[in-house]
């Protein structure tokens, strides 16, 4: 790389940021809510429905963001860094958490359905999840995201980015990732996301309304 060619900052790094730290935090929430709703007696049907589309949603969502990271991020870093660099543990964890979602989408699709002991075994993958995800990110976030900022041009990182956003679910993506950043942060997000589409000012109250909505079907 020349000496002239610009760096990805952090502040770049703010949208993967923010992906990471939703889900976290959806896997802590839904992890707290299917124990407790597998320790009701009674559950409400209405409320497993909504649980069973939501983890849906995420199990889609993160499975779509790390295959971005396998087939985007992992190629270029080695492109960026060189050969040498050894992100084996982190694709190994990918495998490891597609395994998890593949057991989560099956339980949610059970839940759906009545299965018997749905509620348990979904509680369990969640907490599996969540555990070994919370592992993951602090891992990622620690030994990639200074090879991006160290190797990657603003305009690769751009392209993978780019990329990311095109694979969202606006309704339930971008609600998510905005409900978790602090008010610096969301403008920040703001400025860079929405100069690319500025219909996203217009539609995003919309999006939040709905999701807020399905968010009150699920946690109450």
């Amino acid at each position: 790389m020349n000496g002239t060619t610009t760096l990805t900052t952090d502040d770049e790094l703010l949208g993967i940021r923010l992906m990471h730290r939703a889900m976290r935090t959806d896997l802590h929430r839904l992890a707290t809510t299917a124990a407790e709703l597998a320790r009701d007696d009674c559950p409400s049907l209405r409320r497993i429905t909504a649980l069973s589309d939501y983890l849906l949603l995420l199990a889609t969502s993160i499975d779509t963001h790390h295959r971005i990271e396998d087939d985007e991020l992992w190629p270029l870093l080695h492109t960026a860094v060189g050969p040498h660099i050894d992100l084996s543990e982190l694709a190994d964890d990918h495998a490891a958490l597609e395994s998890l979602l593949e057991e989560l989408t099956a339980d949610a699709h059970d839940l759906k359905a009545g299965g018997s002991g749905a509620l348990t075994r979904v509680s369990g993958t969640l907490a599996q999840l969540r555990d070994m995800l919370d592992e993951h990110i602090d891992d990622e976030e620690r030994t990639v995201f200074p090879l991006i900022t160290g190797h990657v041009s603003s305009a690769q990182w751009s392209r993978v980015d780019v990329i990311a956003r095109g694979h969202l679910r606006l309704d339930f993506d971008m609600p998510r990732t905005m409900a978790v950043a602090s008010g610096p942060e969301k403008k920040l997000l703001v400025k860079g996301g929405f100069k690319d589409n500025p219909l996203l000012s217009i539609v995003l109250p919309v999006l939040a309304v709905k999701h807020r909505r399905r968010e009150r079907a699920v946690f109450g």
